[in-house]
This record gives structure tokens, C-alpha cells and sequence, in this order.
């Protein structure tokens, strides 16, 4: 039986929505989802920060049939035989058609019919909106068992900072708009104005630097965790929060959405591209 593919790739946060839109077609369809993480044994040496596959550590074993890869020879002889034939969109390791959110080749992805290969960062959350209890569940469960983080007796808010390539890359830099310190303090007092002053769980790839563009009059600290896994699990069991311009970041929020808070959003993400589809009951602040 032919199934559908997703070509997993880059952070953990576009590995969740790679996963969870081939999760939702495959059910669609009726045929298995295999995994794509060739990605990871190519060359990656023009990435500015390290990535690793973390999708196959908090998603169930039971929703996915197998994982595919590839050796070096095989990937240059896909590459190659795209190249000549002209069919880039074809790939000859899966025999089923590629399809890329961003530029459909054949429809949006609520008219595919039959089994494709999904690649790129398809963000648009309202295409597994259906599966989206089922997967949370099995991935907050899966995390709750991959990390030591100690349970918080209180209930929490958490606000999250993306900085690393961010910053440190111009290529990045250059492309993704710059959330300051007024993003953020106008952010956690939209939610407390909601839901009531706040302990605040700091959440970042640089805690140290992102603790710099926290106001100073709000509960702030750390978190304990030292991965972005126990990151996810924090987020995922906070009250809500204020999330950053990253897929890692909205992920959180579409984890916790269900324990009782709220969401506060930028509303640019790129400087040149809109954002992603986000839930209408988020709050959207300006950021820019």
C-alpha cells in the first residue's frame, strides 16, 4: 500500500507541523504515513545552529509506520535524476507526487486525494485542526516521559524568546521581525489584564539574554529545563502565555491551548510575508 511521506526537516517546531499534516491525510486517506529523515544525513553545514530529530522521540511509534532513510548514494541519485528529467517534484524513493504547501501543484491540501510526499513547512494549523486532541494528548504524554522537569505546584504562564540565529545570523536576522522588550511587556500584560498577575516561566534558546527584554515589575523566572523538549512540556503545561515568531513557539500554544488560558501572538512574523494561521481566540499584538 502506498502511503503518504512527510520530509521531516529543520527544528523540532517544523517537524511537529510536518508530522502532524501527513498525520492528518494519512487518517484522511485511510493509508499508513512513513517518516522522510534523509534530511539529517545530508550536508548541513551552511545551518547556522544545530538541528536535531526530535519528532520521532515525542510522537508515538503507533501513529506512524516506519521511518525512511537514505544513504548518500541514493540522495544524490534522487537529486540527479530530478535534475535531468525536469520532474522535480517527483521523487523516486516514494513513487507518489510531491507536494509543497507553499506552491500546490496540484490544489490546497484539503483537495489531495491520493497519497503525496509533503515537503517544506506546511504552518497552516487548520489543516490537522481535526487530529489536533489526539496528537496533543500522545505528545504531552510522550514528553511527560522523556524528561525529569520538576511538576510546578502553581498554575503558570510562560513566555517564550527566540534569539540564537535570530540574532547571530544575518540571513536570518535580516528576514524575521525583531520582537523588543515593548512586545513582550505589552504581551504579559495582555494576558494578565485577562487572566490575573502571573507567575511567568521564561522560556529561550538564550535564557540569560532573554531575561534582559522581560519588564522588571513582572514574577519572572528561568526555566529549569535544559532542553528544548522540557521546554515544550512547560509550555504545554502552562496556563498560556506569550509566544515568540517561531513554529517551536506556536507550538506550545497549540499544546496548552486547552488548559484553561489564553495566547498572546505577534502579528508579524516575517518582514516581508504574512504569518501563519493562527486560532481566533489568540490575542494578536502589534510588534513592530
Amino acid at each position: 500500500m502506498k502511503a503518504v511521506v512527510s520530509k521531516i526537516s529543520n527544528g523540532l517546531g517544523n517537524q511537529l507541523f510536518q508530522f502532524a499534516t501527513g498525520y492528518a491525510l494519512s487518517k484522511r486517506l485511510g493509508c499508513p504515513l512513513d517518516l522522510d529523515v534523509s534530511w539529517y544525513r545530508e550536508d548541513q553545514t551552511g545551518l547556522n545552529t544545530l538541528r536535531d530529530l526530535g519528532i520521532t522521540k515525542i510522537v508515538p511509534q503507533h501513529l506512524y509506520r516506519k521511518v525512511l532513510g537514505f544513504s548518500k548514494a541514493d540522495l544524490l541519485r534522487d537529486r540527479t535524476v530530478r535534475v535531468f528529467s525536469g520532474t522535480w517534484r517527483q521523487s523516486f524513493r516514494h513513487s507518489v507526487p510531491i507536494w509543497v504547501d507553499e506552491h500546490p501543484n496540484f490544489g490546497s491540501f484539503s483537495q489531495i486525494c491520493t497519497p503525496v510526499c509533503i515537503m517544506g513547512v506546511p504552518v497552516n494549523f487548520n489543516s490537522f485542526e481535526d487530529i489536533l486532541g489526539e496528537l496533543r494528548e500522545n505528545v504531552v504524554e510522550r514528553l511527560g516521559c522523556l524528561t525529569a522537569l520538576p511538576q510546578i505546584a502553581e498554575d503558570f504562564a510562560y513566555v517564550h524568546v527566540r534569539l540564537g540565529d535570530y540574532v547571530s545570523s544575518p540571513e536570518v536576522a535580516c528576514k524575521m521581525a525583531s520582537l523588543n522588550s515593548n512586545y513582550y511587556a505589552e504581551g504579559m500584560r495582555t494576558y494578565e489584564q485577562k487572566h490575573g498577575k502571573a507567575k511567568w516561566i521564561l522560556c529561550s534558546n538564550e535564557p540569560k539574554n532573554a531575561l534582559e527584554l522581560m519588564p522588571k515589575n513582572m514574577d519572572v523566572e528561568i526555566s529549569q529545563g535544559r532542553s528544548e523538549i522540557d521546554d515544550l512540556l512547560l509550555m504545554a503545561r502552562s496556563k498560556g502565555g506569550v509566544i515568540a515568531n517561531s513554529t517551536f513557539s506556536l507550538w506550545g500554544g497549540l499544546l496548552s491551548e486547552t488548559n484553561g488560558g489564553s495566547i498572546v501572538a505577534p502579528k508579524t512574523w516575517e518582514k516581508t510575508n504574512p504569518p501563519p494561521p493562527m486560532p481566533n481566540t489568540w490575542n494578536i499584538i502589534e510588534n513592530m
